[in-house]
């Protein structure tokens, strides 16, 4: 199987699947004067390039193949022709050409002197005489095609103007021997899937009344055709289905496939999601990891609240002091090592009882009297903050002014939490 891992964390998995070995087909070199076609000895998807290299046997040691000319046709429904190459050794005019038919005509018209003479062309088994590039069509359907190319040695001239090679069929060296060149062309299929998670740990405020986590796990097909990239499937094409999370996490959107993590959540640990494509029927699995609060605490800078002299409300009633509030909680879960002291105060909200009056994080005295303060919505146990207000006054004894001019960070925030 292969696994991908992001920082040490597991996203994804995927089982390598199998590998189809067949034997490559061989063909004899070309024993006497004539021309051959090399061309793809293996399936082609709609697309790729097939390159066909035309190639002559020269003859007899003392004959030297000065000129030639050869044909080809090909199934212009399959192949489109891309270019041509003419080996430098030659002079070439440009080729006959007819798209909508699925013909070619290449010349070689001489050599290339002084550059190239009479003994680079002679006694050659294998002489290369042009590259011709198609691509397979889109529209190519699966399956063989033979005869998809045929070439013809039309002429082959020697040195002394003689032709000595005359409309023979030209031997194609592919998937099979002959004249008939067969192109077998293979569908695009879905061979494996790559899954993973936006956020593969995901940590559960909501139970402690903050505010709901969710991750999005994407999908990708591998595809048969290697020249094809990864491709992200959309939501209607891959369903998600978990393992072992159902205490964690919900699955939710149109192919199940967003996690989220709600007050309903009532564990944490590692779960799996499978992950199915409704293509091909590939799979992979996302591990994920959420992270619950196992306890909570809430705390107050200042457990008791004075009365403030020389300070009294509009209609006259007695102002007490204020204090900061924040909270801190355990997470943990099955397979998970407890990290204690988490601060999660900007997360949640807090409320209190009569004698107090809650803003944000500010806590005020309303009255005298004992009273806690909690975590509005949490549905795990928190131990909450005793506070007390008093009717014994304090004074003000100064105050501090502070105009704040710029804000600047010496250390950088870690992107994970420190846990993962």
């Amino acid at each position: 199987s292969l696994s991908l891992r992001y920082r040490s964390v597991e996203v994804a998995r995927v089982g390598a699947g199998s590998v189809r070995l067949e034997r490559a087909p061989s063909h004899p070199p070309l024993a006497a004067a004539g021309m051959g076609a090399a061309m793809a000895r293996a399936p082609l998807f709609a697309g790729d390039e097939l390159r066909l290299d035309v190639f002559a046997h020269t003859g007899e040691p003392h004959e030297a193949l000065v000129g030639w000319r050869f044909s080809v046709q090909y199934d212009a429904r399959l192949l489109r022709l891309r270019e041509h190459n003419v080996s430098a050794a030659y002079r070439s005019p440009p080729p006959y050409s007819d798209a909508a038919r699925g013909e070619l005509v290449v010349v070689g018209s001489g050599l290339n002197a002084p550059a190239f003479s009479l003994a680079d062309v002679r006694n050659r088994t294998a002489l290369p005489l042009a590259r011709l590039c198609f691509e397979v069509s889109s529209d190519a359907s699966p399956g063989s095609h033979v005869g998809a190319v045929r070439v013809v040695a039309e002429e082959m001239v020697d040195e002394a103007g003689r032709s000595y090679v005359r409309a023979e069929p030209a031997q194609l060296h592919g998937l099979a021997g002959g004249a008939a060149g067969e192109l077998r062309v293979e569908r695009v299929a879905e061979v494996a899937l790559l899954a993973a998670a936006q956020t593969a740990e995901l940590v559960n405020v909501a139970a402690l009344g903050g505010p709901e986590a969710e991750s999005v796990v994407v999908a990708y097909a591998l595809l048969s055709r290697a020249a094809t990239p990864p491709t992200r499937l959309d939501g209607a094409r891959y369903a998600c289905v978990s393992e072992g999370g159902e205490r964690l996490f919900e699955l939710d959107g149109a192919s199940a496939c967003t996690l989220r993590v709600t007050v309903r959540g009532t564990a944490g640990g590692e779960a799996t999601v499978r992950v199915v494509s409704s293509a091909g029927g590939a799979n992979a699995s996302v591990r994920v990891r959420v992270w619950f609060p196992l306890s909570a605490v809430v705390r107050a800078e200042d457990a008791l609240l004075n009365r403030v002299a020389a300070l009294s409300g509009a209609c006259g009633e007695p102002q007490y002091q204020s204090t900061t509030l924040s909270a801190a909680a355990v997470f943990g879960g099955a397979s998970l090592t407890a990290v204690s002291d988490v601060d999660v105060t900007s997360l949640v909200s807090f409320e209190a009882e009569r004698a107090l009056s809650v803003d944000r994080r500010t806590l005020v005295g309303v009255s005298v009297g004992a009273a806690n303060v909690s975590l509005r919505g949490a549905s795990v146990g928190v131990t909450p903050a005793l506070v007390q207000v008093v009717d014994e006054q304090v004074e003000v004894s100064a105050l501090r002014v502070a105009v704040v001019s710029g804000v600047s960070f010496v250390e950088r925030v870690a992107p994970l939490v420190p846990w993962a």
